[in-house]
């Protein structure tokens, strides 16, 4: 019952609303030789839950973004740690940042990450003047149905809390952090900032080749729901921000475990024949240009 209560809000007023920019996100990959990333900014990639589980969380993204140029880091945040935990560490890292090399951060959150940012921004106004954006990818902003289970079901709880608190040396309020009765409290409390430019990525997925495809399969039987294989799209929308609906299969774990071309529609990433060298920066896919007033990408 609580999945999708965000945008039930949403189309109830009650909520700024969101801007479905899918559209235009297709049509600037699709006119693009190659991704691009401007190096006016700096930039902090902020892993999700149970992270550092996973070698290479990250990296393919982070290894093409240096080979542009950027300034970008990954952020140490806990993969089990609670969102406030992690918001401590995510401001003097935002700080840091800015400071080191003297440019306004974008913040990228996969996951978790997403939402350990989000609430960065909420909790933390002094930031905001040192961030320039924030994307989101595939984030359960509004909440997660295996979260919100774990609450719900004492006998899966008892033994998820004692894998996270006793083999992780987690916080178990990581996952209840995730549950719908969670979040719900927390942004009527702290909403997002609406003077922060915010992008959500979401995706889904139901390949029978896909990552995912168990928990795909069991939130379609048990909520007849389409997922990603953890986060349900409804639920991964910032209130105010612009959204990306990607239209492809991509799995909850493809963004940062495979390199950036999975995330490029097929019809760009086999379109180019075209060298390094031949291809032109005028034809490059800024991945902030969906943030950008009219102002501002004149100045760029």
């Amino acid at each position: 019952e609580a999945m999708g209560w965000l945008k039930e809000a949403e189309l109830q007023g009650l909520v700024p609303p969101t801007k479905d920019t899918t559209g235009k996100f297709y049509q600037l990959c699709n006119r693009a030789e190659q991704l691009f990333f401007p190096t006016s900014y700096a930039y902090l990639l902020v892993p999700g839950l149970l992270w550092e589980m996973y070698p290479g969380y990250f990296k393919p993204l982070a290894d093409c973004m240096i080979r542009e140029g950027c300034e970008v880091a990954i952020s140490n945040v806990s993969g089990t740690g609670s969102v406030l935990n992690n918001v401590q560490s995510l401001e003097k890292e935002i700080q840091s940042m800015n400071r080191f090399h003297g440019k306004k951060v974008i913040l990228i959150g996969h996951s978790k990450g997403g939402v350990d940012a989000a609430a960065t921004l909420s909790l933390k106004p002094d930031v905001k003047s040192m961030v320039r954006g924030l994307i989101t990818v595939q984030s359960p902003y509004a909440g997660a149905p295996l979260a919100e289970e774990a609450l719900s079901d004492w006998q899966l709880q008892d033994v998820l809390k004692g894998w996270v608190e006793n083999y992780l040396r987690g916080d178990w309020q990581s996952v209840e952090d995730l549950a719908y009765s969670s979040r719900k409290e927390f942004i009527k409390k702290h909403p997002f900032p609406q003077d922060v430019p915010v992008v959500s990525f979401h995706s889904m997925t139901s390949g029978i080749s896909s990552t995912m495809m168990p928990l795909s399969a069991y939130h379609s039987r048990r909520y007849s729901t389409s997922t990603d294989g953890l986060v349900v799209p409804d639920d991964a929308e910032i209130p105010g921000s612009l959204v990306i609906r990607y239209k492809e299969d991509l799995a909850h774990t493809n963004p940062v475990w495979k390199s950036v071309p999975s995330i490029i529609p097929r019809e760009m990433s086999s379109s180019s024949s075209m060298g390094e060298g031949e291809r032109a920066r005028d034809d490059s896919f800024d991945s902030t240009d969906m943030m950008m007033t009219e102002e501002e990408r004149g100045e760029e």
